[in-house]
């Protein structure tokens, strides 16, 4: 979480076009997107149990 709140606040001072930062801002949610799905996917199985 602290990783995330850092590169939002480094976005603060920098001063790029709207196109460039749509793009970055795209990226990076896919990236946080495909990364905690597989840490879910992984440790779901772990943690919770259904039970019969």
């Amino acid at each position: 979480m602290s990783l995330t709140y850092g590169i939002c606040f480094a976005f603060i001072y920098l001063h790029m076009s709207t196109y460039v930062f749509g793009t970055i801002m795209t990226l990076f949610s896919l990236v946080y997107f495909v990364i905690s799905y597989r840490l879910v996917y992984k440790k779901a199985s772990q943690t919770f149990r259904l039970r019969r």
